[in-house]
This record gives C-alpha cells, structure tokens and sequence, in this order.
C-alpha cells in the first residue's frame, strides 16, 4: 500500500456494501508516535489499494473506522481520535461534523439506524450521538449542490400525546439518559448562498390548504428547521386575564375533512359538554372566541383536541427571498 509505513497495525476492515470487490482497510499507528490517519480502499478484490483518508484532505486523528452509507453509493463515514467526518464523493474530499455540537472525541464505530435513517455514532468519553435523519446527506449530489436552492424529501413524523398521570419516577433531577429528538418532523433544505431576504417555508394538507407559515434559517449550506405538527394559531379575542396567562391554543392540524376551526369544534355537543361542568365557558359563532377564565381554556383545548386526528404532510414549499 502505497505511503503506508510497514508494520502497521489494522484496527478497521470494511467490506462493501455495493461492490463485491470493494473493501476498506483502517490503520492505526499511534503507538508509533504517528498520529495521521491511514484508509484504503480496493476494488479489485484487494491487489491494488488506494488511499481514501489523509491529513492532505484535512482529516485530523489517527483513524478507527470507515463506513459506507446505506442508500448513497458515494456516502462515506470516517470516525477517527479527533472527530467524525463525512464525504459525498465517495473519499475524494472530507469535512468534519460539527452539527448539533458534536464534540471533538474519539469516534470507535459508526452504524446506520434503517427505520429510522439514523446516524448512530459510538465515541470514547462522549457516550452514544444520534444524528436525526441524514436524508439531507444522501441526496446531497452534484445536481442540488448546483441549484440556488433544493427541499429534502421530509421523513414521516408522529404526534405523541404524553399522559404526565402515568409517571411514577421519583428519582430526582440527575437523568443518566440522553436527549429526545425534538417534536415533530425536520425541514431540511439546501442554499447555494444566502439571500438577502428570509427564507419562509409553507406548509399545506391534502387539499392544498395551508396549515402552517414559518421562518427558517437562511445559512449557505445545508439548513434544518423542525416543525411541531401544529398549525397556525387562531385569531383570538382574549379578555383581560392573570398576568403571565397565555392565551394561545395551539391548532392541531388532521386529515383533509376533518381538520376544524375553533369556531366548528365549538358545535352543539361540544357546547353541551362544557356547559355541564363549566358554566363560564361560552362558545361564539364566528371566527374571534372569547376566553374567559382558565377553566374554559381547558376545557375547550382539551375537548378540541380529542377530536382531531394525527396529521399528514403533503407538501412543503420554501421561498427565499
């Protein structure tokens, strides 16, 4: 192997996923007092090798492991004493992983969640990270790379509904446990520069109703929002109330026919159950409800939601300005 100093300990032996000739060979020479990385790679069923990890790619930390994507061909993981790194060119050029805070540690193995099309990476003294779904880096081809701008496809999200009446921990505030991913569904998108305006992303139902406005970021690059599966808040009529009382009730999109204003979920049956229990509670018909008094927030919010259903996304639009 050429440039390879002889005696060289092999720490990593990768067989390819795509080709059968393929394989990829890791050294570590750290206790050599070497600290460069040193990958390769053969296509030929190992008689001729090729160097694929380098410091003269920028790659810093003697290497542990070299993965190959799951879904792109030309997707490369490297996880080395220093770091993660990532290349979409199949090992020509690499760049470092620094997304989400990713800490500057031992990376030992690398693995791709399939349901999920996470990215799970395995560190010394850092724990376990979870890199939420690398679409974004699999469809990251020489096509986007040259549009001004390009939406990712948008991974299936879930509503979770949490009952706080069915935990029963009393261990205090030390958690031994990482992070949950944020609520909802990510937006990845792609920009060739930055513009100069903001970027806005609509989001529509089944329909082509729009359900949600936001504003994303407008970095060059590779850009993610997350969206909660909730719609645009409605117009409110808010009577004076408590200080520090928030009068927002968020609302949850459904399915296409079922998805209701405030004002059609304050129908007769609605005004029946909330009359029966809270005599404060009045339901307007038209487009701006009063709220008076915590109680009948609750009870309208709680009775509202109950009748929704899970959302579906059909589509989603980015305009940058």
């Amino acid at each position: 192997m050429k440039g390879l100093p002889p005696a060289s300990w092999v720490s990593w032996i990768e067989a390819s996923r795509w080709d059968a000739g393929t394989a990829y060979a890791v050294f570590d020479r750290h206790t050599f007092g070497d600290f460069a990385p040193y990958a390769y790679r053969t296509t030929d069923y190992g008689k001729t090798w090729t160097r694929v990890v380098s410091p003269a790619q920028g790659v810093r930390g003697y290497a542990h492991v070299v993965r190959e994507d799951t879904v792109a061909k030309s997707l490369l993981f490297a996880g080395t004493e220093l770091g993660l790194w990532i290349s979409t060119d199949a090992g020509k050029t690499w760049a470092e992983f620094k997304g989400g805070d990713f800490p500057s540690a031992a990376v030992r193995d690398i693995q791709i969640q399939g349901r999920d099309n996470d990215l799970v990476v395995a560190t010394h003294g850092r724990g376990i990270w979870i890199v939420d779904d690398i679409t974004p880096l699999q469809q990251l081809d020489e096509k986007t790379l040259a549009s001004d701008a390009h939406l990712f496809e948008v991974r299936p999200g879930t509503q979770w509904l949490n009952d706080i009446s069915l935990s029963r921990y009393a261990g205090g505030s030390k958690y031994f446990r990482g992070e949950n991913p944020p609520p909802g569904t990510a937006i990845s998108y792609y920009l060739k520069s930055a513009p100069s305006g903001d970027v806005k992303i609509t989001i529509s139902d089944i329909t082509g109703k729009v359900v949600r406005n936001l504003t994303a970021t407008k970095e060059a690059g590779v850009n993610r929002v997350m969206w909660n599966l909730r719609a645009d808040p409605p117009r409110l009529n808010v009577r004076p109330g408590p200080p520090g009382a928030n009068p927002e009730i968020p609302a949850v999109p459904g399915q296409a026919g079922q998805r209701r204003a405030l004002r059609e979920a304050a129908d007769a049956q609605l005004r029946g159950r909330c009359a029966a229990v809270f005599a404060d509670a009045e339901c307007m018909n038209n487009e701006l409800i009063p709220i008076i008094g915590s109680a009948a927030w609750l009870c309208l919010c709680f009775l509202w939601i109950s009748r929704m259903r899970p959302p579906v996304l059909s589509r989603v639009r980015v305009d940058a300005a």
